[in-house]
């Protein structure tokens, strides 16, 4: 045993494999800069957070390659690393790495002190102040008296804020002339460096240029030396204290200011009471100076207060008023009162009166009340709004008072304030006092009681609606949806058949929807209002609003029924309710009455409401631009069609852009389309390409918005950011059959002909094509017999389709995806077939699903749009924006033993009716590269298990389980075949061996890595499992320790801490090597143990569970799923059975 033991550690060692060993990263460091660059600008938060995460591991050495990279401008490309190295001190500078921090700092100094360019220069002392420290004061102060590099070098001692950055600037200071003098003052003023102020002093009466004084003054007031105090005063006085450009009497302030701060006022007291003795002061530095008295101050600053709130001067009544605020007392309010007395502008009383207000003074109520009864009504108006702030319940009964005044805006003044006043009091008074109110007074306590008593008072208020006086009773029917309750529906009916006023027929129709509203469901809703309207005689039509408030299905199909078989007058109440419609289900109801010739009374009404309402529904953004597609079909004049153009513009899509686009050139309308292009590219990275760009630069030449240049250059900021592929192109032209060809046999019949063959069969297809399709007012017709399908003389591997169709009833077609059926389109009136599921399936499919997830199918005769993504062997599809197939392997209908063709063409399947397609875009997608090991591990003798592109070489779940975009993904929300194993295993079997992978892991993701298990039953116990998890997510929080990631489940813990954080890659070492498993996760060992040790041979795991696969010499590997999205990539494997 002994002796396995020396040999086995000598393997390891000379394989470099040997316990707690990690070998990292063995790129260079230019490889790992470029690497990285390419990844900037990232597109999110979290990938800049990553790239920084990066560069950091890199450390000093890609610091100075990537800053060696900066260029002047006009000399090269540099954005990626200008990107970096701003991203990097942003990051570093939030105090996360102190000693990454430094690094860097050095690192950008060394970059200031190489570089051949001020400009260069420039932006890294711009990037070095979020990071500098005292390791960087001895390059950046000899940029000090450079007239170009001043500043930001200056700025750079400032962030560091130190001793030595200061004495820095102190020292050059000395030195400094013009502007470089200006910004090292202004730089020892933003340290607050007390050495400074008698340098400060002594140059100040030699300084003449006006900023230099400023920053003089500034920094004198912000040090806060004493012997600075003449100085700054004299400055102030020199000026006359009033506003100038050296700041003088700002600075005065702000050092006096600073005094009180430290505890010494009764200088700055007494210059405050100075300066407000002054005539003529001007009102900013007035207001100052009585901040800060009563800074200095406190409550002996009153007298001075209260003096202010009786100035005529606006801003020094307002500065004292805030000042109140901090100290109101009673013997505050009584001289405030005083003032208000004392004050003959009814403006500055009414000002005042907020006071009293603000602080909730109810001992002001009686003054308050008082002034309800003033004869100045801007006075009276702010007494109402002041009293009902303070007194609230206090203040009902004088409020209720002032409702006698014939004055309407005191009216609604007093009503409002009422209605802020809380609890029950108020309607209680308001009921009480109706008796002996009339006219306006008793409109509003009826409308007060109402709204705030809700139905206690319903009695009331139905009284009042059998009211003569029109007046009250139109108040009363106003009151009455706040009041009334299940069970009062006869009695409003019975007002709603004879009411007379639209006003009160409309509160009505509110009030009879609130006493229904609270049934159980819509359709005992509905039940009561039919059964009123059946005893409505004449007045039926006043139901119909009632239906629309309470909206859906069976209302709507109650006013659509009266639309049909009634009368004009009441087919134009059934739309003007259908455009008034509470949800969205009448959309298609006003649509199909602006279509029918026969409404064409009530077309305009109807459209216009239809367009208002498509972006304020619940469509899917590819039904929003269908719906406004057809109402552009109906739309009669400008103001509708540009109603449209702006609508579909915040849908944005390639359709939707495409077909905007089209209006460019209708003088009439080419504004409002050049704005709807715009608002639908800019923020949308997803639009790209040769056809997008056409569009949008037209657009842009075209725009005459006062904001054009902005939007041009957000554009072209945007654009160089896309990606450079040609994005969408058209398959179709809108012209002729160019693109095309007809239908020779399939793929399979296809490959078994000759050449001379295919060209003679391909002949007479392109003749039978050119019988049976043609090109029709811009679309694509089917119109023939058979079923020849149109081909795509193209061929294409992975892609994205866009494409319209539309059929006629009992009509059947589709489309086939690399030459086989087919994504199904048909008549879902067609029972018979099957065809009620819908359109949007992968009909031939026997293995994987065939129907759709969900029924979204438009009306026959009406368009439908397919997004159709085909990669690999899987299809996904929206139809009309709705996902109908998610990401489901299409099946080789030719050859049910084959995978599906990897390149053929798309086809527009005919099956004998006639069919119609436009605007059919594809965009090709490019296929990942197969996964290249780096030399080293080559050398090391590691092999890819996952090529980046398939599963080539793995079996069990291939549907949850798939490859895509260079990574196996397991999602579970694919639908697997029933009786399938949720996971997924390498077809070769291993027994000792290393294995590297990459994984990402969702919020609370599960998942495993088996090893050394069958293909069938719970790989944790007939085999091993290495725990998979996120057990940093609340949801673990009571876990075994092994159950920990990283851990054999049930036999050995692992160590926690070392995953990332959830959403980026962490990278993981598997060794298997006999009994001795270790787990090397982001560089760290997390468990290194002997399963049969640890298990004591399997007698005694952990877990207390039977673990008969646990001592298996071999078996598969696989990852295990459990219900949660993972990612993995770059995984390979190092087979040590063979060495």
């Amino acid at each position: 045993m002994k002796k396995f033991a020396i040999l086995l550690s000598l393997f390891l060692l000379l394989t470099g494999t040997s316990n707690g060993q990690y070998k990292g990263d063995v790129r260079t460091t230019e490889t790992k800069v470029a690497d990285l660059l390419m990844k900037l600008p990232p597109q999110s938060s979290g990938e800049l957070e990553a790239a920084m995460q990066e560069l950091v591991a890199i450390g000093a050495p890609g610091y100075k390659n990537i800053i060696a990279k900066i260029q002047p401008p006009g000399s090269g490309t540099d954005i990626a690393a200008r990107y970096a190295i701003s991203g990097l001190t942003k990051y570093l500078g939030k105090g996360r790495d102190k000693a990454q921090q430094k690094t860097a700092a050095l690192a950008l100094a060394e970059g200031i002190k190489t570089a051949r360019n001020d400009e260069v220069r420039d932006f890294l002392l711009q990037e070095l102040q979020y990071v500098a420290g005292d390791e960087i004061v001895p390059v950046v102060k000899g940029y000090l008296l450079n007239r170009r590099l001043s500043d930001p070098a200056a700025r750079v001692l400032v962030r560091a804020n130190t001793t030595t950055s200061a004495n820095a600037l102190l020292y050059a200071l000395s030195s400094a002339k013009g502007n470089q003098q200006m910004i090292l003052i202004k730089a020892l003023g933003d340290l607050k460096y007390a050495p400074a102020a008698k340098k400060i002093q002594q140059l100040y009466p030699s300084l003449s240029d006006a900023g230099a004084k400023k920053a003089a003054l500034y920094s004198l007031s912000v040090i806060g030396d004493p012997q600075s105090a003449p100085l700054l005063k004299a400055a102030a006085q020199k000026t006359g204290y009033k506003g100038e450009a050296t700041n003088a009497v700002n600075a005065y302030l702000r050092y006096l200011n600073l005094q009180v701060n430290k505890g010494q006022p009764s200088q700055a007291a007494g210059a405050a009471k100075e300066l407000l003795a002054m005539n003529g002061l001007q009102e900013q530095f007035k207001s100052a100076a009585l901040s800060l008295l009563y800074s200095a101050s406190g409550n002996n600053a009153q007298q001075e207060i209260i003096s202010a709130l009786a100035s005529p001067d606006i801003q020094y009544r307002a500065a004292a008023v805030n000042l109140l605020s901090d100290h109101y007392t009673p013997q505050t309010a009584a001289a405030v009162q005083d003032v208000v007395k004392q004050t003959t502008d009814p403006g500055q009383q009414a000002e005042l009166l907020y006071i009293f207000g603000e602080h909730k003074d109810k001992n002001a109520v009686p003054f308050l009340t008082e002034l309800l009864r003033s004869d100045n009504k801007k006075i009276q108006l702010a007494a109402i709004a002041a009293i009902a702030k303070a007194g609230q319940e206090q203040a009902i009964a004088p409020l209720i008072g002032t409702l006698k005044s014939a004055d309407t805006e005191v009216l609604d003044a007093a009503k409002n304030a009422l209605l802020t006043i809380k609890g029950p009091e108020v309607a209680r008074q308001a009921a009480a006092a109706l008796p002996q109110s009339s006219g306006a007074a008793r409109t509003i306590l009826l409308e007060i009681a109402a709204q705030r008593g809700g139905a206690e008072y319903a009695p009331v208020v139905f009284a009042d609606a059998a009211s003569a006086d029109p007046a009250t009773y139109l108040a009363a029917v106003q009151a009455l949806p706040y009041v009334v309750s299940g069970g009062d529906e006869n009695k409003i009916a019975a007002l709603l058949n004879k009411a007379q006023a639209a006003d009160a027929v409309n509160a009505l129709q509110q009030a009879l929807y609130a006493s229904i509203k609270n049934k159980k469901t819509k359709a005992d809703q509905v039940g009561i209002i039919q059964g009123l309207m059946q005893e409505s005689g004449s007045s039926k039509t006043r139901y119909y609003n009632v239906l629309a408030a309470i909206g859906g299905r069976e209302a709507l199909d109650v006013v659509m029924n009266e639309f049909k078989t009634g009368d004009p007058q009441q087919k134009e109440a059934a739309v003007t309710a259908l455009a008034n419609w509470s949800d969205f289900t009448a959309l298609d109801a006003l649509y199909n009455i602006s279509k029918d010739p026969a409404n064409s009374a009530m077309k305009e009404k109807a459209l216009n409401s239809f367009i208002a309402g498509i972006n304020q529904s619940d469509n899917p953004l590819d039904q929003k631009v269908l719906l406004f597609r057809n109402a552009m079909d109906l739309a009669t004049n400008t103001d509708q069609k540009k109603q449209i153009l702006s609508g579909i513009g915040h849908n944005s899509s390639l359709p939707a852009l495409v077909f905007v686009s089209k209006y460019l050139d209708d003088a009439a309308l080419q504004q409002t389309a050049v704005q709807s292009v715009m608002n639908i590219v800019l923020d949308h990275t997803d639009l790209y390409g040769t056809i997008v760009e056409n569009i949008v630069n037209k657009a842009i030449a075209l725009n005459k918005d006062g904001d054009a240049s902005y939007q041009k250059a957000a554009w072209v900021k945007q654009q160089a950011n896309l990606p450079k592929d040609p994005g969408f192109v058209a398959m179709f032209n809108g012209k002729d059959l160019s693109g095309w060809k007809g239908l020779v046999g399939n793929p399979i019949s296809r490959a078994k002909m000759t050449p001379e063959q295919l060209a003679a069969e391909q002949k007479k297809a392109d003749e039978q094509m050119r019988k049976d399709w043609r090109v029709e007012d811009g679309k694509l017709v089917f119109d023939g017999k058979g079923f020849d399908n149109l081909c795509s003389q193209k061929m294409y591997q992975d892609f994205e389709l866009f494409v319209d169709w539309r059929m006629e009833p009992k009509g059947d077609g589709g489309v086939y995806l690399r030459g086989s059926p087919q994504v199904q389109t048909w008549d879902s009136s067609r029972r018979e077939v099957g065809a009620q599921v819908g359109s949007g399936g992968l009909y031939n499919n026997q293995k994987h699903r065939s129907t759709p997830l969900v029924f979204a199918d438009n009306p026959i005769n009406e368009w439908n749009t397919f997004r159709i993504r085909m990669v690999g062997d899987k299809v996904t599809v929206y139809l009309n924006g709705k996902l109908v197939t998610d990401n489901v392997p299409l099946e080789n209908y030719w050859d049910r033993n084959l995978p599906i063709f990897d390149k053929e063409s798309i086809e527009l399947q005919a099956h004998g009716t006639r069919l119609e397609f436009r605007d059919v875009y594809v965009r090709e997608l490019a296929r990942p590269k197969p996964y290249v090991l780096s030399d080293a591990e080559k050398k090391e003798g590691f092999v890819p298990m996952f090529n980046g592109t398939s599963l080539d070489g793995w079996t069990g779940n291939t549907t949850g389980y798939f490859a895509q975009d260079g990574m196996i993904v397991c999602d579970p929300k694919v639908e697997v075949p029933e009786g399938t194993t949720k996971n997924i295993y390498t077809e070769k079997e291993y027994s000792d061996f290393i294995m590297r992978f990459e994984f990402q892991l969702t919020p609370g993701a599960n998942n495993g890595l088996g090893i050394r298990a069958p293909l069938q039953g719970d790989a944790a116990y007939v085999g091993m499992e290495l725990q998979i998890l996120d057990n940093e997510a609340p949801i673990y929080k009571d876990l075994h320790p092994y159950q920990y990631h990283g851990s054999v489940y049930g036999i050995i813990p692992a160590k926690r801490g070392y995953l990332k954080p959830v959403g980026e890659w962490n990278y993981e070492e598997v060794r298997a090597v006999g009994n001795h498993i270790t787990v090397i996760l982001n560089g760290t060992v997390i468990l290194d143990g002997d399963i049969a040790q640890a298990s004591k041979n399997n007698t005694e795991p952990a877990d207390h569970k039977q673990h008969p696969g646990l001592l298996n010499k071999t078996g598969h590997i696989g990852f295990l799923g459990h219900g949660s999205p993972v990612k993995f990539r770059n995984l390979r494997i190092k087979d040590l059975s063979k060495q």
